[in-house]
């Protein structure tokens, strides 16, 4: 028989703690790319003189065979925005993707936690081998056996 993979279909499992989490990245991310913005206007801003760029000789360009000068901001402003505007995207896809593997262990390990309480006998709590929590995963696993082989005791000491 041939093993299927174990791949989950929904990449929202725990859609309360994977918000907070893309929230919470998307924040850290969202304050960077300001920043970033802040500092392109500021430093435009303090290297000008009278409203005049220091460096405007340097960005020139021709409309109608007219030179005409240009601020430093309109050539950088955009390529900050647009590279911005990316970073968020990717930082999105990002944070969906590395909560998915956070959510899908969590969700696993408290409904095997569950059964455990509701007395089904030998519960997994195997995760993926790329998740996170693997460690964990692990010890419960232990602690379940360990539990099985007390109460495998207690069940034959009591038949005395």
């Amino acid at each position: 028989m041939e093993k299927k993979p174990n791949r989950r279909k929904k990449f929202y499992i725990d859609k309360k703690f994977q918000n907070r989490f893309i929230l919470s990245y998307f924040e850290i991310i969202s304050f960077s790319v300001l920043l970033s913005i802040t500092i392109t206007i500021l430093y435009t801003f303090f290297t000008t003189e009278f409203g005049e760029n220091k460096y405007s000789v340097l960005f020139q360009k021709i409309v109608k065979g007219k030179a005409e000068l240009i601020s430093p901001i309109s050539l950088v402003l955009p390529i900050v925005l647009i590279s911005s505007i990316i970073t968020l995207a990717i930082s999105f896809v990002n944070a969906l993707f590395y909560s998915h593997k956070m959510a899908g262990p969590i969700y696993r390990l408290k409904k095997s936690c569950q059964e455990l309480l509701e007395g089904k006998k030998n519960v997994s709590f195997k995760v993926r081998k790329d998740d996170e929590f693997q460690e964990l995963s692990e010890l419960l696993q232990k602690v379940s056996e360990k539990y099985y082989q007390l109460e495998e005791e207690l069940e034959k000491y009591r038949k005395k």
